[in-house]
């Protein structure tokens, strides 16, 4: 029985976040994001927000210490102002990892 994991991780995230390493890329998207085009492996987590999804990856996995970016945020595109939340997505990430490069 582990202890202290969120109960947002489900096994199928657990064990991807074990198998990660330097250089590998976890994405965090919302339903319309072409995850299933794009992804190698895709882990749905319905009904669970970005804020929430990320605070608990990393409350066990540190942010890449190689890494020139640790943090990459969906560009915007035709002037469209900057989301609310990627703010709240920085807090968060320098809660868990003062090693935050954006």
């Amino acid at each position: 029985m582990l202890k202290g994991i969120s109960p947002l991780i489900s096994p199928a995230l657990l064990k991807a976040l074990c198998e990660m390493g330097h250089g590998d890329e976890l994405v965090i998207a919302d339903g319309n994001f072409p995850s299933e085009t794009n992804g190698q492996r895709v882990i749905r987590a319905d009904g669970i927000g970005g804020e929430e999804m990320l605070d608990a990856v990393l409350s066990l996995i540190p942010l890449d210490t190689y890494a020139t970016e640790n943090l990459l945020l969906m560009q915007t595109t035709n002037g469209d102002p900057t989301p609310e939340i990627w703010d709240k997505y920085f807090a968060i990430a320098k809660k868990h990892d003062d090693n935050l490069r954006a």
